[in-house]
Formats: structure tokens, C-alpha cells, sequence
């Protein structure tokens, strides 16, 4: 054994590799070949070294070993390659993580996450962070946020992970330079190339990287690698599923006839948008719908046959709900049970946005979608006077439609001179 300084997460590492039974070679300098704990390893593969910053150790195993796995193996963690306390509370595997908006994020051991405080905040974790840096990274999770910060750069993360970034406020990166990191997996590839489609939209110069080493920029930075190194990737390779690519017609989906929920009236994966002035009983009429489709019974008048009772959601925030709404139902016979309203509080006040609350439906069985009135939940910096602003508001509505194949029926008024911005004729 060769006599030299080292440090405590050398010492940690090779303490525990020894103490498995295996062989450590130390070279000097704060350098060892051992034998990997995370495979059949007869001779040596597994390289220590000091890292470049000084903060700890780099393992490597030359038979393509994870450094998680290594450490696993071990009964050691990431943090146990660290010596610099920032660095081992970055890797460490408990956390509670806020966001700026109130939104609190709970990190327990096997990376389970809570949620608490404000679970409608969309703003971006650390994006209270960023007013004076020029570039800033893109990642997926609080942990790679703390792991880009920890090496000097500026970074921030939508909450709930991959899939969700429609949901976020993005606009804090307005006028950035933005280096989305990709996990290294088809879901965060996919995610990263639709965090790069939303971001371009504000304008941004965007480039696309991904770790070196490891699945993310937490990994690439705990296997002794800089921000500079991470990898880019070519757009051909990130470029989401759902944009807009060049198809031969016989490639397409094969014809199919329509589907109505309401023959002629309100067809199955589709919008029917329903304008008429004031108090000419357009609420009345969902009402009525809903009462044969939540019971089963048939409507001839309206097209609807006798089927198996099915469920709708509703929206409603012009009429008050304990002295209005409900009695409606109730006296249209319509069964409750097969009703969900989306709300603030259990008095029916307080409207959603959309797109930024589609994901309450996530996972729910339903064939309507009821919003009246359409306008109250429109995001605040569109205005539907403007027919593609109007058409932006309606697209979430679309793409629920469509996804979930069922009806979608906002409602609201013709435009009038008393309210101007909230209503509409287009």
C-alpha cells in the first residue's frame, strides 16, 4: 500500500470495498484500480480517482458499470463520492424543494415525492433565480438543478417530471439562453424536445444536450464531468412526436365513421362550441343532456339513444352552485354520481384555467366535457376578440378531445358591447 493524503470519500470508497473482499490497488496520488462491486470482476476495472474540483471522488468502471450501481453495491450512495458538504446534500436522498409560487416538493429514499402547499403554482423551481444570468439550464428534477448550481451555472425545472411541461410558466426564461438537458431515455428525450418547442416560442436560442456519463446532468456531474461537456444532440433526434413531419397518405389512419354522443349535435372526440345570447336556456339545454347520459336514458330529439349510463364533467361559473346548479340537476333527474365538477372550494366557486389544470382529468373515465361559460377559463393573457387567440384558448379543449375520444361543449355568448374582452362571436 502506497502512504498519501487522502480524503474522506476516498477513504469511504475503499474502506467498503475492502471490506467486501475486494481487491484495491492504490497508485498513489489519490488514485486506486479495484475490483467492481457490480459485476463478476476478476481483474481490477474499477478506476478512483480525486476529482478535477477537488469536492471528492470519480469512479469509473471500464466494463460499462453505472456509478449508482457501483455505489449500491457497496451500500454506499452518490454523496458518499463527496466531500464538500453542498455536494453531498445535493446527492443526498431525502430533500423538501420549494418553488416560488408555493409549491413544495417532498424527496423521501427510492426517490419517492410528495407534494404540499400550492399544488397549482406553475412556476419554475429556482426560476426566481435566473433575473441576471444569460444562459440557464433546462433539467428534469430539483436534484439537477442543485447539481448545475453546484458547479456555477443557472438552472431550473417545471414540476412533476416529464409529460407536464405544458403546465409550466415558462416565461421566466424569456430573452435566456437555454440548454435543455435530456435524460437519457425515451421519455426524457421526448420530454426535452417538448420543453425546446414550448421555450422556442418565447424566442429563445435553445440547444439540446445530454449527459456523457449516467441518465442525467446529477450523474454526468457526479462521474467528475463539467457543464461544458455535456453532449449535444442533433434536432433530427429530439424532435417531438407530435410536430409536424412529411407522411405519404396510405401511411395515415384508415378511414372510420364518426362517432356522436348526441347524433348530428355533439360528436365524440371533438369540440361542439355553443354560442347564443343570454338566457336562451343554453345551460338548461346541457342540463337536459347530461341527464339522459349520466342515466342512460334515450333522447330522440336530441339524437341520443338508450345506452349504458356514462359519466361527464362539468364546468360551471356563471351560475351559483347551491342555488342554481344543483336544484337544476336534481330536478332534470340527472345522477350525481356520474357527475364531476372541477372547483376550487365544495360551494362550486372558483374556475379552472386550461390548459393549466387539464391533468385533473388525467386518468378519468368520462364521455362529456360541459364548460360554461368557455370564457372564465381561458388564461388570462389571451383574448378571444382575436380569432388565433380564440383558437389558441380552443386547443386544449381539442386535444382533450381527441386523446380521451370524448365530447367537448364550451359554451358562451355572442359578443356584445357590455363586456367586450370576455365574449366572443368567432
Amino acid at each position: 500500500m502506497i502512504a498519501t493524503d487522502h480524503s474522506a470519500a476516498y477513504e469511504r470508497l475503499t474502506a467498503a470495498l475492502r471490506d467486501q473482499g475486494r481487491v484495491v490497488r492504490e497508485t498513489g496520488d489519490g488514485k486506486a484500480m479495484a475490483q467492481c462491486p457490480a459485476h463478476d470482476d476478476r481483474n481490477p476495472s474499477l478506476s478512483i480517482a480525486p476529482r478535477r474540483d477537488g469536492k471528492g471522488v470519480v469512479v469509473h468502471c471500464h466494463a460499462g458499470c453505472d456509478i449508482g450501481a457501483v455505489t449500491a453495491a457497496v451500500g454506499l450512495q452518490l454523496r458518499d463520492l463527496f466531500d464538500d458538504d453542498r455536494m453531498r446534500a445535493v446527492y443526498a436522498d431525502t430533500g423538501t424543494y420549494a418553488y416560488p409560487g408555493g409549491r413544495e416538493v417532498h424527496r423521501r429514499p427510492g426517490k419517492d415525492f410528495r407534494q404540499t402547499g400550492n399544488k397549482a403554482d406553475r412556476s419554475l423551481y429556482h426560476g426566481d433565480r435566473i433575473a441576471d444570468r444569460s444562459t440557464v439550464y433546462v433539467v428534469e428534477g430539483e436534484r439537477d438543478v442543485h447539481a448545475v448550481e453546484s458547479q456555477g451555472g443557472a438552472a431550473v425545472s417545471p414540476a412533476m417530471g416529464a409529460g407536464k411541461s405544458h403546465l409550466a410558466d415558462w416565461s421566466a426564461l424569456k430573452g435566456k439562453e437555454v440548454v435543455v438537458v435530456a435524460d437519457a431515455d425515451e421519455a426524457g428525450r421526448k420530454h426535452a424536445a417538448e420543453v425546446a418547442e414550448i421555450v422556442g416560442r418565447l424566442g429563445n436560442s435553445i440547444r439540446i444536450v445530454e449527459a456523457r456519463t449516467g441518465k442525467d446532468v446529477a450523474d454526468h456531474i457526479a462521474a467528475g464531468h463539467s457543464l461544458d461537456e455535456l453532449a449535444p444532440r442533433a434536432k433530427a433526434d429530439v424532435r417531438p412526436a407530435d410536430m409536424p413531419r412529411l407522411w405519404r397518405a396510405a401511411e395515415l389512419a384508415d378511414q372510420e365513421q364518426g362517432r356522436w354522443l348526441a347524433k348530428n349535435w355533439l360528436p365524440l372526440a371533438a369540440v361542439a362550441l355553443l354560442i347564443g345570447d343570454e338566457g336562451i336556456g343554453k345551460s338548461l339545454l346541457w342540463v337536459l343532456i347530461i341527464a339522459h347520459v349520466t342515466t342512460g336514458k334515450p333522447m330522440p330529439a336530441m339524437g341520443i339513444p338508450a345506452r349504458e349510463p356514462q359519466a361527464v364533467v362539468i364546468v360551471v361559473t356563471e351560475d351559483d352552485w347551491k342555488t342554481t346548479v344543483r336544484p337544476r340537476l336534481t330536478v332534470a333527474g340527472v345522477n350525481l354520481d356520474m357527475v364531476h365538477v372541477i372547483c376550487t372550494d365544495r360551494d362550486g366557486s372558483g374556475a379552472p384555467v386550461f390548459p393549466r389544470d387539464v391533468d385533473l382529468l388525467d386518468g378519468l373515465d368520462f364521455v362529456l366535457l360541459v364548460v360554461d361559460a368557455w370564457l372564465d377559463t381561458v388564461p388570462a393573457s389571451l383574448s378571444v376578440r382575436d380569432p388565433q387567440q380564440a383558437r389558441q384558448a380552443l386547443h386544449p379543449f381539442k386535444e382533450l378531445a381527441s386523446r380521451e375520444g370524448c365530447a367537448v361543449a364550451p359554451q358562451t355568448t355572442r359578443n356584445t358591447s357590455r363586456s367586450p374582452e370576455r365574449t366572443t362571436d368567432a
